[in-house]
């Protein structure tokens, strides 16, 4: 059963609002937990910037969700949108550097193979260098500078980064946009080529994993977010690779700015799809097996 947090301060219309419908969770990092989730990180940068930020998501009616119920309302989010769950704790993400780092070469050059692309070696290792183990490195020793004269100043520093960041992400995505515009009209047909094979992504992935959250009994409440998640793509990624690696009039540029633009409608599309089909979904005799012993339990 899921009941709706605590009113938060009704929203005012002198500000305009900017809502993040999505996850809120706890990363677990090596110098303790911060509150994350990309949707949640968007409306306090908004808030940072002058909006009002509101965030929508479900949490943990446990510990966790009530400690990010209670962060979120200290950083200003209205949380009235937000409601809980007894029955699923609020989701925790182990960050492990070291499987980036591990991994990142030897995935894009078995998928750059596959598509015929030639990158040699020499390029991959040393964008693992430049993207992940340098920031990796820069950022634990600044922290530990920074801890050694107190958490305030810390603080200090991410509150001066964070609208700095967000702003830098816009201008990004305005620059890409505004460099690949006059493409993006004047090809239609190579972004609908473009578009293709991402719809094939998501609505194959997200059905896949609803599917066999069906057959092997999970809740409907499960299979929802793990549908979308099965489904989700980090464009954000993929644009400052394709960037640094092809420049922002490349052909790799033009492709992520097409996921960046269709990835959200089509979310939602199996957001709606979820939501429509639940009748169907609980009708699976796994499901009712496991609905059945949980009221058995009770």
């Amino acid at each position: 059963m899921a009941r709706t947090a605590p009113i938060s301060p009704p929203v005012s219309i002198s500000r305009p609002v900017i809502v993040g419908i999505g996850e809120v969770l706890w990363d677990m990092l090596p110098g303790g937990k911060q509150l994350g989730g990309a949707p949640a990180n968007f409306a306090y940068h908004a808030n940072a910037l002058g909006a009002q930020g509101v965030v929508a998501s479900r949490v943990g009616d446990d510990k966790l969700g009530g400690e990010a119920l209670r962060r979120l309302e200290s950083l200003g989010l209205g949380v009235s949108y937000v409601s809980t769950d007894r029955d699923v704790s609020l989701s925790q993400v182990a960050l492990n550097d070291a499987i980036m780092i591990v991994a990142f070469a030897p995935i894009v050059g078995l998928l750059l193979g596959l598509s015929a692309i030639t990158v040699p070696w020499a390029t991959l290792v040393l964008s693992v260098a430049l993207y992940i183990v340098l920031p990796v490195l820069v950022a634990q020793l600044v922290r530990w500078r920074l801890l050694a004269t107190g958490q305030h100043a810390l603080d200090a520093l991410l509150a001066a980064l964070q609208p700095l960041s967000l702003i830098a992400l816009l201008a990004t995505l305005v620059l890409l946009f505004g460099f690949q515009g006059e493409q993006i009209i004047a090809q239609p047909l190579v972004i609908a080529l473009l578009a293709v094979p991402i719809l094939i992504q998501v609505y194959f992935n997200s059905g896949l994993a609803y599917l066999l959250n069906r057959i092997s009994g999970e809740r409907h409440c499960v299979a929802g977010p793990s549908a979308l998640i099965g489904a989700s793509n980090f464009f954000e990624l993929a644009v400052a690779a394709a960037i640094a690696l092809f420049g922002l009039n490349s052909g790799a540029a033009l492709a992520t700015v097409v996921g960046v633009l269709i990835e959200v409608p089509v979310m939602l599309s199996v957001v709606w799809i979820v939501n429509r089909s639940r009748g169907w979904y609980e009708q699976g005799a796994a499901v009712r097996n496991t609905a059945s012993r949980e009221r058995t339990a009770q």
